[in-house]
């Protein structure tokens, strides 16, 4: 069987290229996305706090488009996503396989990332003529729906709150967008429900992210097993606690 992708291109270099990019994109998310949530949830200056384009936009439109992109390329391993978590708990004990704890790998450490970045860049890059088209708008909100049943199915092994987290927003307001008719609309209805998008995706790529670049510096030797086990039981429920804490403090829910 042919090594080559494409005439005159090897699918290791490809892989050695793809993979690359994705380490940029993974990093740059999580350098950017620590950053603006030290400053949203600590410091209090909400750079989301508009979703247009205009000179503060920069950072979040980066952090946006290396989420996503980091999600997109992980598409080029699909197969290679870990199987196994370090845990006290065995995946036996869980009741999980190794299969289906990759597809919970590959639901919030791929799948999740895209979801994350969909609304907000469409908010902040296409005209309001776009965001009121009604097909338009109906047509990424089944996508997203559709999206969100196969993560449901994937996640319901591991814990339904996984869903919760990483897609029960996005679930939701999609069929808000299917019933109110389209993106402008529920906008218009819910002036603060894009900045809670985006704020959420703060907590979903920063946790995604670091606890991938354990496990990969794991798989290279470079930190031990303890170190991966010991960073991610503080950095995750730290980050919720602040985001949960923080969006209580403000009543930010009642906004919605």
């Amino acid at each position: 069987m042919s090594g080559n992708f494409l005439p005159g291109i090897n699918r290791r270099y490809l892989g050695s290229f793809v993979g690359l990019f994705h380490a940029v994109s993974s990093v740059a998310a999580l350098v950017i996305g620590n950053y603006l949530f030290l400053q949203c949830f600590l410091l209090g200056n909400d750079i989301l706090a508009s979703s247009e384009v205009d000179n503060s936009s920069l950072l979040p439109t980066i952090f946006h488009v290396t989420t996503g992109a980091s999600g997109i390329l992980l598409f080029f391993f699909w197969k290679s996503i870990q199987s196994y978590q370090h845990s006290t708990t065995s995946l036996k004990d869980k009741g999980l396989t190794a299969k289906q704890m990759q597809n919970t790998n590959r639901a919030r450490g791929c799948v999740a990332l895209i979801l994350c970045a969909v609304y907000p860049l469409m908010y902040r890059y296409l005209p309001n003529e776009t965001l009121q088209d009604v097909v338009i708008s109906k047509a990424v909100a089944v996508v997203v729906v559709a999206v969100c049943v196969w993560m449901y199915n994937v996640f319901k092994y591991y814990g339904k709150g996984l869903f919760v987290l990483y897609s029960g927003t996005r679930f939701g307001f999609s069929l808000q967008v299917l019933f109110t008719g389209s993106l402008y609309s529920v906008r218009q209805s819910y002036p603060y429900i894009v900045n809670f998008l985006e704020k959420e995706a703060l907590l979903i790529s920063c946790c995604v992210e670091f606890g991938f670049l354990l496990y990969y510096l794991e798989s290279r030797r470079l930190v031990s097993v303890q170190t991966v086990k010991d960073g991610c039981k503080r950095y995750h429920p730290i980050l919720f606690y602040v985001f949960s804490g923080t969006m209580l403090k403000e009543k930010f829910f009642r906004r919605l």
